[in-house]
């Protein structure tokens, strides 16, 4: 896959205090479970909600199924969610048990989940900060318009990540 970087902006003032400009690279996940990997470019179109986890992450087990909740009540109840055309990424940011990171996909009913399998995404989006990760990008013009709308390290204020979501409709 050929490497892309494209300039791209963080843009979350509830979260941030100032915009952060980094160079965005085209980032391939591979798929849990089977020989398959998507490129995240496969996405343009959507606003984007990535969940990082790991299977050693004690709030995870916590977050992960509530953001998920979270977002199909969303898309349930939206009125913009096709405007949005809103989806829902998994991404595990550690390789190091194949094994108890299915138990851990499987425990928490995902219906897919992705692997970072060198890291890179989870590092850029996360800034070593800590796990659960969720970061909202819209990606309804591209990679080249796109921006951050929504990055919270933790357990996710879903009030403000609602708010947020319904600004972008």
């Amino acid at each position: 896959m050929k490497r892309l970087g494209i300039a791209f902006g963080i843009t979350c003032s509830h979260l941030l205090n100032s915009v952060v400009a980094f160079e965005f690279q085209e980032y391939e996940l591979s798929k849990i479970g089977v020989s398959e990997s998507v490129a995240l470019s496969e996405f343009e179109g959507s606003v984007v909600v990535f969940d990082f986890f790991a299977h050693w992450c004690k709030p995870c087990y916590k977050a992960t199924p509530a953001i998920h909740e979270f977002v199909e009540s969303f898309k349930k109840e939206s009125t913009n969610d096709s405007a949005l055309n809103l989806e829902m990424v998994a991404v595990n940011v550690d390789g190091s048990s194949e094994a108890r990171t299915k138990r851990f996909v499987e425990r928490m009913k995902l219906e897919e989940a992705f692997q970072d399998d060198d890291g890179k995404f989870f590092e850029e989006l996360g800034q070593n900060e800590g796990l659960p990760l969720v970061v909202v990008i819209d990606l309804r013009k591209g990679w080249s318009s796109s921006s951050v709308v929504y990055r919270s390290v933790g357990f996710p204020n879903f009030k403000e990540l609602k708010a947020e979501l319904e600004d972008l409709g």
